[in-house]
């Protein structure tokens, strides 16, 4: 499976939109995961023109914003999809979807954290109610997205923070080079070590928006 990140900075854009719907087919994605959409419901004109025909779009409007931040996740059709619950989150953003195909399930978590501001303490904590409940299941985990904290700091006191929150569930982060243009490594793909996950991929940013699109 191959599966694609990207803080597309506004998919209300007809271009961004188009351009997203391209990237799934060029790219041959199974899953795109999208954070920072600004669309403003699940029918809105932008989720559609981004979809291409066979995937189907799982999303979440920022319910005190409408038009600013939202996620959404595009996935091929032939794969089981099932919405799992979250604890109630304010200080981040997420969908938690688990997807199957012959009978392999395994779960993504998308994450977006709005970075106007540093992480709060709510922020991991939040963080680690939504692991614990992650450890608990019995298949692959893989969490990604926009998470604006400069992990290639490693002086860094969030970046530091985060670290041993990872390793305290045994969570491995595998995005290594920059993916935003100002060249913070803002955009992660981490994973269980139970999980096996290769052939990471940072593209050049400032194609679809300023950040870069991580497979």
């Amino acid at each position: 499976m191959k599966i694609g990140w990207l803080n597309v900075r506004s998919l209300v854009a007809a271009t961004k939109s188009t351009a997203v719907n391209a990237t799934i087919i060029d790219e041959q994605l199974d899953v795109i995961a999208l954070s920072e959409t600004w669309h403003r419901s699940s029918d809105d004109i932008s989720l559609r023109l981004a979809t291409p025909p066979g995937f189907i779009a799982v999303d979440s409007v920022r319910a005190t914003d409408p038009g600013h931040g939202g996620v959404a996740v595009i996935y091929r059709s032939h794969y089981d999809c099932t919405r799992l619950s979250l604890p109630q989150l304010s200080s981040f953003e997420a969908i938690c979807l688990q997807l199957s195909t012959g009978g392999k399930p395994f779960i993504l978590l998308l994450v977006y954290r709005p970075g106007s501001t540093r992480p709060t303490s709510l922020f991991y904590d939040e963080l680690t109610e939504v692991l614990e409940s992650l450890v608990l299941q019995s298949c692959s985990v893989v969490i990604g997205g926009d998470f604006n904290i400069h992990v290639e700091q490693p002086t860094d006191v969030d970046a530091v923070r985060l670290s041993e929150l990872f390793a305290l569930f045994g969570v491995e982060q595998h995005v290594h080079s920059p993916t935003h243009r100002l060249g913070g490594t803002l955009d992660i793909v981490a994973s269980f070590t139970t999980c096996p996950v290769s052939d990471v991929a940072v593209h050049p940013s400032d194609v679809i928006s300023d950040h870069a699109l991580v497979t």
